[in-house]
């Protein structure tokens, strides 16, 4: 997404979980939404650039499969 000089282009707070945080289990993945793609239903949302996905309808996300799961 950032190519090679993602130390430069990333914004700090994802480039800190990347090179700093350990993860809590071993399935625990870091989600990101980069973009939310233009539409009607999205009206409001289009601001959200990459932003770390915590949690969805409440309930803590641990990984992607957790997420799709909750979808």
């Amino acid at each position: 997404m950032y190519g090679k000089d993602y130390e430069c282009d990333a914004p700090v707070k994802l480039l800190d979980k990347h090179l700093h945080a350990m993860a809590e289990s071993i399935d625990e993945q870091l989600l990101v939404v980069s973009q939310v793609l233009v539409a009607d239903i999205n009206i409001g949302y289009e601001e959200i650039v990459n932003t770390q996905v915590l949690a969805f309808n409440g309930k803590p996300v641990k990984n992607l499969k957790s997420l799709a799961d909750m979808v």
